[in-house]
């Protein structure tokens, strides 16, 4: 009985050793996982947005217009820029529209080639749904490879597969060409989560635990970045920098940090309360809107 509790006595004597040794460990795991998982979805964010940033204005310019030089409006935005930007100020968060022409994922290219003036284009193969869309704004924008001007699809035909054009050709495409589909995306912050919407599927959340949204905008003239872009056209680089939190409290923290210089915002923080925060920031070139 008494060797029992000299025994007893002697593991709770090391458990009251040991016990803080194993919390504090527990802590810090849990502190490098927030700081992982934290450094993770961020990177993988900004990924994303830099690769839809990087075709900005690919295949209809800096100033897209169709034929008839009319612009053309997606989801109750009209892009007279390839670039639309909406700055927040000095209290509020900042979104991006851009307009770009993409590819389809099975080839699409003229079957026959057509002239001036023409408004039937017979095509390589038949439509799959979701590609082109005469009754919706943004499905039914289409430009051909090499060609300056948008056109706007009105009719989808069949046997042999065509569409017809809303405005004449004012270049003539061969056969051959490729036909590329108008599209746009945007991405903004509300909620808490950086959405991004593409204006055909729901709205999607790639982020959540979001605090701050900003854009910023590099010119051909180089120089400090602006937070807004002036000319469309003299646009090189744009600048995001989001400011994420950890999806966890850390036991004993306290965040007390300003994030006092995250694009034009400078009134970010002090938060005071348990999560840590990390800006991540990406300038992303967009050449292809110098054409």
């Amino acid at each position: 009985m008494v060797e029992l509790l000299v025994v007893m006595a002697i593991m709770a004597m090391i458990g009251m050793i040991t016990y803080p040794f194993f919390t504090n460990y527990q802590f810090q795991a849990i502190k490098e996982l927030n700081k992982s998982d934290l450094d993770d979805r961020g990177n993988r964010v900004l990924n994303f947005i830099a690769e839809e940033i990087r075709e900005t204005g690919f295949g209809v310019g800096a100033l897209p217009k169709f034929a008839d030089d009319s612009q053309i409006s997606i989801g109750g935005t009209t892009f007279a820029a390839s670039i639309v930007a909406t700055d927040g100020g000095a209290s509020g968060e900042d979104s991006l529209s851009i307009l770009k022409a993409r590819s389809f994922f099975q080839r699409l290219s003229v079957s026959v080639s057509a002239g001036v003036g023409d408004t039937t284009i017979s095509l390589s193969r038949a439509l799959t749904a979701g590609e082109i869309d005469p009754t919706a704004s943004a499905l039914s924008g289409v430009v051909f490879e090499n060609h300056k001007s948008m056109y706007r699809v009105t009719a989808i035909l069949t046997g042999p597969s065509r569409i017809t054009l809303a405005q004449p050709l004012a270049e003539p495409v061969s056969a051959g060409t490729e036909v590329l589909g108008v599209r746009a995306v945007s991405f903004s912050l509300g909620g808490g989560n950086l959405t991004y919407n593409n204006f055909i599927d729901p709205a999607e959340t790639l982020l959540s635990g979001v605090d701050g949204l900003q854009f910023s905008y590099l010119d051909v003239g180089g120089g400090a970045e602006s937070n807004t872009p002036g000319a469309s056209e003299d646009v090189r680089g744009i600048r995001t920098s989001v400011l994420a939190r950890a999806p966890r409290t850390d036991k004993g923290f306290n965040n007390t940090d300003p994030y006092d210089n995250i694009a034009n915002r400078d009134d970010y923080g002090p938060f005071n309360d348990g999560f840590r925060r990390e800006e991540f920031s990406r300038l992303v070139e967009v050449k292809n809107n110098a054409y």
